[in-house]
This record gives C-alpha cells, structure tokens and sequence, in this order.
C-alpha cells in the first residue's frame, strides 16, 4: 500500500516531467509539419518546373506534338509564359492561399550556367532551349507556433525558412 508520501513525490515526479515531454512532443509534431511542408513545395515546385520544361517544346516542335496530342499545361490550358505563370501561382496556392509567394524562375544556358532567361521576360518559356534547365525557387516562411522553437531553427520569431526549388531540363 502506498503511503502518502510516496503519493505526494509520484505528484511532484509528474508536475517536473509532464512540462518536458509535452514540450518534446509539440516539438515533434511541429518538425513534422515544417518536414512535410518542405516535401510538399519541393515536390510542387518539380511538378510546375516539369511543365514549363514540356512547355517549352510548343516553341521549337509546334503547338501539336503529333496528331492527337497538344502541348498544354497539366491544368489542360495551353502553353504560354503568362499561363505558366498563372499555373505556378496556383499550385503554391494549393499549399497556403494565404502566403505571398514570389517565386524565382530562370532559365539558364546548359554550357555557361548564367541566367539567360527570368519570369520578368517576355515569353521567358521560349528561351528554354532543349538541353536548358527551368529552375523555380521559393522561400516559405513556415509557422511555428511556438515562440521559443524560432531558436532551434535560428529565427528570431515564430517563423522558419523553408528554401525550396524544383528543377527539370527543357526538351
């Protein structure tokens, strides 16, 4: 039988431990969101970088690539730089409508690396040359929820960066 003592010690163990481990697991729970949301925008970013990649070949082999098939986007609207663009912002949406996205996309030449093309040019999907990488790049400012895990991920507020790009080679 437990005596009284023993009783009050089990209460005080818990009041020092229960803090601790529920810290831990909200910890947990939010590096798993930031994970997930990496992964997600990463992914996201390759999917419209792939279409704008596809895109491209509208320029130099036709609108129609054979008799039953057009190049389009995978919304199914036909490919231009205005559409893409559109399409890219719809997608990041998908993520968090609430975010002011500026993503950087650039296109640049296969042998040099220097930036031939950005989304400021005019049909900037044109200059995606086959052989040439389309890269489109984000930084996400993730909500953590937690004041003090800012430390962790070296914010100073509750926010931590997610750097994302998506890469594909025009064809």
């Amino acid at each position: 039988m437990r005596t009284r003592n023993a009783c009050a010690q089990s209460m005080v163990e818990f009041a020092l431990v229960a803090p601790l481990a529920l810290v831990l697991l909200l910890g947990i729970v939010i590096a798993g969101m930031y994970v997930t949301n990496e992964v997600r925008i990463g992914n996201a970013l390759t999917d419209v970088a792939r279409a704008g990649a596809v895109c491209s070949t509208s320029y130099y082999s036709g609108p129609v690539i054979n008799a039953t098939h057009a190049v389009t986007l995978p919304d199914g609207t036909p490919c231009s730089s205005t559409r893409f663009s559109s399409y890219l912002s719809s997608q990041l949406d998908q993520i968090d409508h609430q975010f002011a996205w500026s993503p950087t996309v650039s296109i640049r030449d296969q042998s040099s690396g220097s930036v031939i093309a950005t989304q400021a040019t005019a049909d900037f999907l044109k200059e995606c040359s086959p052989g040439n990488p389309i890269t489109i790049s984000v930084t996400y400012q993730q909500q953590l929820y937690v004041p003090f895990l800012g430390i962790l991920f070296g914010s100073t507020n509750d926010t931590a960066p997610i750097k994302a790009e998506g890469t594909a080679t025009c064809q």
